[in-house]
């Protein structure tokens, strides 16, 4: 969703032009994307606590929800899962639910019950270019460069992080379980394709970067990406290169719908993109193909 229109969907924005300084306005006057037949969107940028949803859909009143501060009511994952649940049970079938929660971005709040019970654990120093060498750095682009090594008080603030980014995906851990465990009491778990991903990696103290997201590192691109669901052999690993501009000709795919990243016919929707549903569903690990 192009970063949730660059963070700042739903946003008011004073008009400035206006003899009213009291006047707000919003990025675009329909606020919920085509294609969506019910939309729950968080306004702005990542919050747990205290924030808006826009809710709406074809047919429906566009509504501005405000949440506070109270859990589990207001905490913006468990907000998700019970709308996502929802939805499982009413929409008609075929459908696709996504659920975009917001952990672990920041700041990473975690529920009551999962606070504090990741304090052993410590972001890992061992992994490739932690704390990088001088030397290292030399051949590294001019803002590295200027970065110095971490120190105790850096290193501890990165744990912190750490420790608090896993406390608050345990909350996302049960809702996973209850969706999975939902589906089947439905008896549609085996017909359900999952797909669990996320928008991008993160740095802890790789290139001495305490806690960023925005380099060409693998850190930085390398996501989870793992898929559960009807023809996709269990537990085998594909090392095939995707991106995230394939998910959605893939998607289309398993419609049925064919899709192409060049226009050579006219029944072909062009995409940036291209599907990667054989590779899910062969049954063996051959994912030398030059298509």
């Amino acid at each position: 969703y192009a970063g949730k229109y660059l963070n700042q969907y739903g946003v008011r924005h004073h008009n400035n032009n206006s003899n009213n300084h009291n006047q707000t306005t919003t990025r675009s006057n329909n606020p919920i994307p085509h294609g969506f037949d019910h939309w729950l969107g968080l306004v702005g940028n990542s919050q747990y606590y205290n924030y808006q949803l826009i809710q709406g859909g074809p047919n429906q009143t566009t509504k501005r929800l405000g949440h506070g501060h109270r859990y589990p009511q207001d905490y913006l994952p468990h907000v998700l899962q019970k709308r996502a649940v929802r939805w499982i049970q009413t929409l008609p079938q075929p459908w696709l639910v996504v659920v975009g929660w917001p952990t672990p971005h920041g700041p990473y709040t975690p529920a009551p019950w999962a606070a504090g019970t990741m304090a052993q654990y410590h972001a890992p120093t061992n992994t490739p270019h932690y704390n990088a060498s001088t030397s290292s750095l030399r051949h590294k682009h001019w803002l590295l460069r200027q970065l110095h090594p971490i120190s105790n008080t850096t290193a501890a603030y990165i744990d912190q992080s750490y420790q608090k980014r896993l406390e608050a995906l345990k909350t996302i851990d049960r809702h996973v379980a209850q969706l999975v465990r939902h589906l089947d009491r439905r008896s549609i778990l085996n017909r359900t394709v999952i797909w669990y991903t996320s928008d991008n990696g993160y740095q802890f103290g790789q290139h001495r970067l305490s806690l960023d997201k925005r380099h060409l590192y693998e850190h930085d691109l390398r996501v989870p990406f793992c898929l559960r669901g009807p023809g996709i052999p269990r537990n085998v690993t594909r090392s095939a290169l995707v991106a995230s501009i394939d998910i959605a000709p893939t998607l289309l795919e398993m419609a049925g719908i064919r899709t192409a990243n060049h226009g050579n016919d006219d029944d072909d929707i062009v995409m940036d993109g291209l599907s990667f549903w054989k590779y899910l569903v062969q049954n063996n690990n051959d994912d030398d193909d030059d298509d």
